[in-house]
């Protein structure tokens, strides 16, 4: 195996198993050494510069983490990817959903792109850039139905991802006229505390 192979094996491994072109021209390799890595079945591409090695179905992990990647800097995965990342409850699958810039690049067929302006810092859970609990519910809210909502709202706080302090502080700022799956979030704050939490 030759010292790019190496190089570039060392910083899949810490990926998923995933190199953007980048991180290979970066480490010295070309897009001729993609191509041929391609064309030999031992990388196959999962987005528009996003490779996996090997030849093994990409994982939803792998395919959230290619999609952030491909779609620039402040790609974060979120709405409902990122409530099943969180380890929230109210569901048990979500579909390859990130948030993007307005201005980002394209993704290609499998990817739920959110195109928004807000840019809120991501929290890096198993390395992929996420959404933070608060805006993860919020924004489930304008895609799920308040049951879900509700759900996920009440395992956050339980697993004290969140509190009911932090969901009313996100509320005040962010929670503005217009902005979708405010009601929904509020509602299901109200709910918890009716119940007693």
């Amino acid at each position: 195996m030759s010292h790019i192979d190496q190089l570039l094996d060392a910083i899949a491994r810490r990926n998923d198993n995933l190199l953007s072109r980048g991180e290979v021209l970066h480490a010295g390799g070309t897009d001729r050494l993609i191509a041929d890595r391609v064309q030999r079945g031992l990388w196959q591409p999962v987005q528009a510069g996003v490779y996996l090695l090997g030849s093994a179905p990409p994982t939803w992990a792998q395919q959230l983490r290619a999609a952030v990647a491909a779609a620039g800097p402040f790609a974060q995965v979120g709405l409902r990817a990122a409530i099943l990342r969180w380890g929230m409850s109210g569901i048990a699958a979500a579909p390859v959903e990130i948030v993007a810039p307005h201005s980002g690049p394209a993704l290609v067929d499998g990817v739920i792109v959110h195109r928004s302006r807000r840019v809120e810092t991501p929290v890096l859970l198993g390395g992929i850039p996420t959404t933070g609990v608060e805006r993860s519910l919020l924004e489930s809210g304008a895609v799920c139905p308040l049951v879900v909502i509700e759900k996920a709202t009440a395992s956050a706080i339980r697993l004290r991802l969140t509190s009911e302090t932090k969901l009313d502080a996100y509320l005040a700022v962010h929670g503005g006229k217009g902005r979708r799956g405010v009601t929904k979030l509020r509602t299901a704050l109200e709910l918890f505390r009716d119940q007693g939490g």
